[in-house]
């Protein structure tokens, strides 16, 4: 998808995934319009490293191996998923590539609702937007969750 301009590119930057300088050229080549952030985050999301865990349904899912921060198979050949939610894709893509907070934000929020035909409900600050808000803190960690403007999660 790199190639093609009109197509939009997704990549997950858990840091596991693509190297940093396999971002710096996606984002070169698609800019923030065409550049998603986006994760592939498994059940193994906030859950323990060197478990077991099951990708797809509960009865007849694949299993693998939480391991060094990433989804491996149980014989450690490959990724499986990623293990981390958007936060970290914000975070890491950001701090991999040096590019100001409100374009990788835009990454994770505009471009995706852009992409999915959802742009004129969500993906940014609007009047007449769905008001589905997360707020972080300076080192970029969730303090507060708003759907639809009702505040439903408050970290710490």
């Amino acid at each position: 998808t790199l190639f093609y301009d009109e197509l939009t590119t997704e990549v997950i930057a858990d840091g596991k995934h693509l190297s940093a300088d396999l971002l710096q050229l996606a984002l070169k080549i698609k800019g923030p319009d065409r550049l998603a952030l986006v994760t592939d985050c498994s059940r193994a999301l906030d859950m323990p490293d060197e478990c077991t865990y099951l990708i797809g349904p509960q009865d007849g899912g694949e299993s693998f191996v939480k391991r060094d921060g990433v989804g491996m198979l149980p014989d450690g050949t490959a990724l499986a998923s990623s293990v981390v939610g958007m936060d970290h894709m914000v975070r890491t893509f950001q701090a991999l590539t040096g590019r100001p907070l409100w374009e990788v934000v835009r990454m994770a929020s505009l471009t995706p609702a852009r992409i999915a035909g959802r742009d004129r409900d969500l993906g940014s600050i609007e009047r007449d937007k769905c008001a589905d808000v997360v707020l972080l803190d300076r080192r970029l960690d969730v303090q507060r969750v708003f759907i639809e403007g009702e505040e439903v999660q408050r970290i710490g």
